[in-house]
């Protein structure tokens, strides 16, 4: 949908159709994020005790933790977004039906 000022074009029914495909994308995030973890955790302290293993898990344990957390909200992140990306095509779909309806009603179509 088009007009002047609206600063965008837009066709719901493709946008809705694009929102529907961020659930599955959130899906495979949430599939790889388990897997990070579950490699991860196979893995174990495999760099050893000594001041250098130490030196390193240092820096590595929060970092792994850190981007093993950041997968755990993503799935549902995306599934969010599209509900929002949808409710916006339903939206301006919505307001583009709503103006057509008033130009009827004044009779300039």
């Amino acid at each position: 949908m088009t007009g002047p000022g609206t600063g965008h074009d837009m066709d719901p029914d493709t946008v809705r159709s694009g929102a529907g495909k961020f659930p599955h994308a959130g899906d495979l995030l949430k599939q790889a994020g388990e897997a990070l973890e579950a490699a991860l955790a196979a893995q174990g302290a495999c760099w050893g005790d000594d001041e250098s293993g130490q030196a390193f898990a240092k820096d590595y344990e929060p970092a792994a933790k850190n981007c093993v957390a950041a997968f755990a909200g993503l799935d549902q992140a995306l599934k969010d977004v599209a509900k929002a990306v949808k409710a916006a095509a339903d939206a301006t779909e919505g307001a583009h039906k709503e103006a057509e309806k008033v130009i009827k009603r004044q009779g300039r179509i």
